[in-house]
């Protein structure tokens, strides 16, 4: 008895077998829901469904590059793109916010690169692992 994963033609979603209850938020089919289970650090059933969909959303900020969207194994690298200005043609002036991205290894790698051969002082990287 304890936590198991249903899975259906389009989602996924976690269910108990001590009260044949489903609880929690719902999982595309391509999650990996059991690594999301091992992943926390207690049995899923103590979190309430509001807790519990807030670690499933932290833990798909921490597996999945939001460079090439892509989930990949291992651990993925934290950078910050600096606030800053961007002009277009037309005079325009488009104003972007500090936000923080996690890349692959792969996709780490190309950006320090295409920084490297065009140094813009807008653009920070801060290594951290995140």
């Amino acid at each position: 008895m304890g936590v198991h994963i249903l899975s259906g033609e389009d989602n996924q979603c976690l269910f108990c077998s001590t009260t044949m209850f489903a609880f929690g938020p719902l999982f595309g089919t391509d999650d990996d829901v059991q690594k999301f289970l091992d992943w926390l650090p207690i049995d899923a059933r103590r979190y309430s469904d509001n807790d519990l969909e807030n670690k499933q959303i932290e833990w798909k900020a921490l597996s999945e590059c939001t460079v090439c969207d892509q989930r990949k194994e291992g651990e993925l690298k934290s950078f910050t793109i600096k606030a800053h200005e961007h002009r277009l043609g037309d005079g325009e002036v488009l104003k972007f916010e500090d936000r923080t991205e996690n890349a692959c290894e792969e996709c780490y790698e190309v950006l320090v690169e295409e920084w490297a051969e065009e140094p813009e002082p807008e653009q920070h990287i801060d290594d951290k692992v995140a």
